[in-house]
């Protein structure tokens, strides 16, 4: 899994690079999950980008104790990459597009009170997927502008799951796949110039 995503990377990098043609930007939605995230854009032509995004979240959260008396020590670590191609109605970085992309990444998430599934046990595993998105581009000035898209698709996913409390006893190993949302994202772009 890791290899397939370091070739996707190595095969952006071969994009050419021109200051006023790549974006570097970040999703504020992302963010707001306390996940640091970055990613970058190149024009290819009039109509044509392609992006790579990446976003790590390596902490936990204040321990709590549950109603049932039980220490909880809750965590959302993850990693996620993404590659994404986009077509751009008007012309690239301006404007209404749709996209496909490909993401991936690997999570051990507990003790998360806004959830109830995330607040019984803890789940560890990988998944990946595809989607297609579709978003708007509007500048807000020469180098800042504010991209919103939104996306569906599906994903696959195996993970083990684990008893949230004590000793986190395994209690089986599962796959699941998804088809519905699977991208949310308001994010500030800066244009290197």
């Amino acid at each position: 899994m890791k290899r397939f995503f370091a070739w996707i990377w190595i095969a952006f990098s071969a994009l050419p690079v021109c200051g006023q043609d790549i974006g570097v930007k970040t999703n504020l939605l992302y963010l707001a999950t306390t996940t640091p995230n970055i990613g970058m854009e190149w024009k290819i032509n009039r109509h044509y980008t392609a992006a790579l995004t990446a976003g790590y979240n390596p902490f936990r959260f204040g321990q709590y104790t549950d109603k049932s008396g039980n220490t909880v020590n809750p965590k959302l670590k993850h990693w996620l990459t993404a590659g994404e191609m986009r077509y751009w109605f008007c012309e690239s970085f301006l404007g209404w597009n749709v996209g496909i992309n490909l993401f991936g990444g690997e999570y051990n998430v507990t003790g998360l009170q806004f959830m109830k599934a995330l607040n019984d046990a803890r789940y560890k595993g990988w998944g990946a997927g595809a989607g297609v998105t579709v978003g708007y581009q509007f500048p807000l000035s020469v180098r800042w502008s504010l991209d919103l898209s939104a996306g569906i698709g599906y994903i696959h996913t195996r993970y083990t799951k684990y008893d949230c409390y004590a000793c986190g006893d395994k209690q089986g190993k599962y796959k699941k796949n998804y088809l519905g949302p699977t991208k949310a994202a308001v994010s500030v772009v800066y244009f290197l110039k």
